[in-house]
């Protein structure tokens, strides 16, 4: 898609993920202690709306700057989601808490 209609090369394409990547990879153990630190059941809504408007975003966007933006945007919305589900998803199916969290490592 990226490299179709923005004309991007493989390296610029790649830094799209990469970006999202590394943003929610270092932010999620932050947020995750905040999370645990105090009691923050906003993150879940504030973070999948962060997400999925964002991530939406980059079908209007207009410049390789741009989608990486919102590829950075969509990485945090992403952080400030995973630790406080991962939580709801323990309380919610202790009895069976591998395959709990399984599923939601899987579609997460």
């Amino acid at each position: 898609f990226f490299i179709a209609n923005f004309g991007l090369n493989y390296y610029q394409s790649a830094s799209i993920i990469f970006c999202n990547t590394i943003v929610a990879s270092v932010a999620q153990p932050i947020l995750g202690y905040v999370a645990d630190r105090w009691r923050v059941p906003w993150f879940i809504p504030v973070g999948f709306s962060i997400t999925l408007i964002s991530i939406s975003a980059i079908a209007l966007a207009t410049s390789y700057e741009m989608i990486l933006t919102l590829s950075l945007i969509a990485g945090l919305g992403a952080a400030l989601f995973h630790p406080e589900a991962a939580l709801l998803v323990n309380r919610m199916q202790s009895n069976e808490l591998g395959n709990a969290m399984g599923r939601f490592a899987v579609g997460g």
